[in-house]
């Protein structure tokens, strides 16, 4: 164990080997406006919670919005020290650079005595920090780019701003952090690099926010990437190894493999990964790929010993995809499959963390603005009845408030409560560590010729029950292509509602999901229901999301998983157990899910709709045969 607290911190510079007193990794990180959003701080905490789940870790945003490294000394005892930190991030230089010094035919005077400054406030700041917290390690980061060469519309203009201010102020940290032997994470070169190499294909694209200096979730991972590689975090999440000749682990890292079962079919073994592979929100997964997602997750499952041919690969019941022998000796990439389920757990880690950042972000960061305000008003913010008087006597009454003005009345409201919103913090910090808890998974690799599917209907026969709601038409069409034979449902939608048919079937016990392989054509995904009715009379209803284009989407109900809504024919709540077999499917569509091919979109609003939007769907359940 202690071997492993060094290694942790070599890679990730957090702490020095914890005293047995001392077990949680407190991380607190220091900034302006940008750290109060808590984009960066989120992935980065994402990663540690994901990769390191046996530690405990603490992490706090000590951002305030308008903040300078002059300005926020004052507010260091509450926002730093009180919360004894191991590990202190530091990243400010929007506001020390002085944006409305920039442009066209300004003065330089005021841009070089604030780039001297800096110097000195950084450096003033540091011996502060260190004074106060000599127990922390401390990390400089650059900051964050001003980007004043996307060709967007909108946000501030200051032009010199970043080329000649922010390019500066970073190069201050640089020299800063070699005079001082501290670590220093460079955001600002890196980032600025990247926004001009896109904007050679994209003039309009940025990671700097539509106000060209609050990075959105996009921007914060590029920034929490930078963070990680300057630390050399592994990349190593778990590579499982299988045997199965031999019917033995087959030399595992970062994983426990045990109980391996071989037969002519295919192998089947439990596995518990010591880690979950990096997770990033929906809204930067695009943006995490480009710039190398694959370089954190390195989680892969090998299967040595297969007899040639082709497989299936399930966990836990749930059939992951296909792969050849060839493919699982060479190794199947884990962290690329969405239903694998580290990733699956990791991404409910990644929910609740971004809820909690939000929280902390929101309520109590907001707080800490307004204190920092408060303070420049000279009104004591621990006086609350002083604040209360100055916000109903000099800011209620205006008509037209600035940021800090407008959110003093929640600040009149929140401040008494501020235990309550930090034991909300801290409950969710609680259950992230429960959910990051690695689980034991049952694998299986089949043979795919031992496996067989059903066809769930006879496309050929007559379809019972067309629902056509809303004065919607149906064109019922069976085709083939590629080897496939589907049905194509020719949909002109209504001004509202759902379009759908009903499918009497007979899914027996012993099915582990259904499979529905459907594309949607249209400039955006559309949206599928799917209710099943078994044999009590119970219905249990699951939603998808088709892709649009001309490429088949599988979606699978699970038929372990908790559907969406779940009803009783006649009314009530169905007991959340499936009584086979099912006996009816349900297929619907919101028309409001799906932008029509060539009504230039006014299909999601009820506007005019002259052609058909299209869903080709093929049905089919699989059986595994144990």
């Amino acid at each position: 164990m202690a071997m492993r607290r060094i290694l942790l911190a070599a890679l990730l510079a957090f702490h020095a080997v914890p005293s047995p007193a001392e077990e949680v990794e407190r991380v607190v990180f220091l900034g302006d406006s940008i750290t109060h959003h808590g984009r960066y701080m989120r992935l980065i905490s994402d990663y540690c919670l994901t990769r390191w789940p046996e530690r405990k870790f603490e992490f706090r945003s000590a951002g305030v919005g308008g903040d300078t490294s002059a300005g926020c000394r004052g507010r260091l005892a509450e926002d730093v020290d009180a919360w004894r930190p191991t590990t202190i991030t530091v990243m400010f230089g929007m506001n020390d650079v002085n944006l409305g010094s920039y442009g066209e035919g300004k003065p330089t005077e005021p841009q070089d005595r604030a780039i001297a400054a800096y110097g000195t406030n950084l450096r003033s700041l540091l011996d502060t920090l260190q004074k106060s917290n000599p127990q922390a390690k401390l990390i400089l980061l650059t900051p964050s780019p001003f980007d004043d060469t996307s060709k967007m519309k909108g946000g501030m203009h200051a032009p010199g701003a970043n080329e000649k201010g922010l390019t500066a102020l970073a190069e201050v940290v640089r020299t800063v952090g070699r005079e001082r032997g501290l670590p220093v994470v460079d955001i600002h070169a890196p980032m600025t690099a990247y926004n001009k190499e896109r904007q050679k294909t994209d003039p309009a694209f940025t990671l700097c926010g539509k106000d060209r200096v609050h990075p959105l979730l996009p921007g914060g991972c590029f920034m929490a990437f930078q963070f990680l590689r300057a630390r050399g975090v592994p990349s190593l999440v778990a590579d499982i190894r299988v045997d199965a000749a031999g019917g033995r682990d087959g030399g595992s890292a970062n994983a426990e493999v045990g109980d391996v079962v071989a037969s002519a079919d295919g192998v089947a073994f439990t596995a518990r990964e010591k880690a979950l592979p990096f997770p990033v929100p929906a809204e930067a997964a695009s943006l995490a790929e480009k710039i190398g997602l694959g370089d954190f997750n390195a989680e892969r499952l090998t299967v040595a010993g297969l007899s040639a041919g082709d497989y299936r690969l399930f966990c836990d019941g749930r059939d992951l995809g296909g792969f050849s022998a060839a493919d699982f000796a060479a190794g199947v990439d884990l962290a690329a499959i969405p239903a694998a389920p580290g990733r699956v757990q990791a991404q409910a880690v990644e929910d609740l963390n971004g809820r909690r950042c939000e929280f902390e972000a929101d309520r109590l960061r907001t707080m800490a603005c307004v204190r920092w305000y408060l303070r420049g008003q000279r009104i004591d913010p621990d006086d609350h009845a002083a604040v209360k008087d100055y916000y109903d006597r000099t800011v209620a009454p205006k008509p037209n408030k600035h940021y800090y003005e407008s959110v003093m009345g929640a600040y009149v409201t929140d401040w008494p409560k501020r235990a309550e919103l930090l034991a909300e913090v801290d409950r969710m910090a609680r259950e992230l560590d429960r959910l990051r808890q690695p689980k034991p998974h049952r694998w299986q690799v089949r043979r795919a010729d031992t496996l067989r599917t059903v066809d769930l209907i006879d496309v050929t026969s007559p379809l019972a029950h067309p629902h056509e709601h809303g004065g919607a038409r149906i064109v019922r069409t069976v085709m083939r292509e590629d080897g496939v034979e589907f049905l194509r449902l020719t949909v002109t939608p209504a001004a509202r509602g759902w379009t759908g048919y009903r499918f009497p079937v007979s899914v027996p016990a012993g099915t582990s999901f259904l499979s529905f392989k459907s594309r949607a054509e249209g400039e955006k995904p559309c949206g599928v229901g799917v209710t099943l009715s078994d044999s009590a009379g119970q219905n249990y209803q699951y939603s998808f999301s088709i892709p649009n284009g001309k490429a088949w989407g599988e979606a699978r109900v699970d038929l372990s998983a908790k559907p969406r809504n779940s009803w009783k024919n006649g009314g009530g709540k169905a007991d959340g157990t499936i009584h086979f077999p099912i006996l009816q499917v349900s297929l619907e569509r919101s028309d409001r899910a799906v932008i029509d091919v060539t009504s230039n979109g006014h299909a999601r609003d009820g506007g005019n709709r002259k052609s058909n939007s299209r869903l080709d769907t093929h049905f089919c359940h699989l059986l595994l045969e144990n």
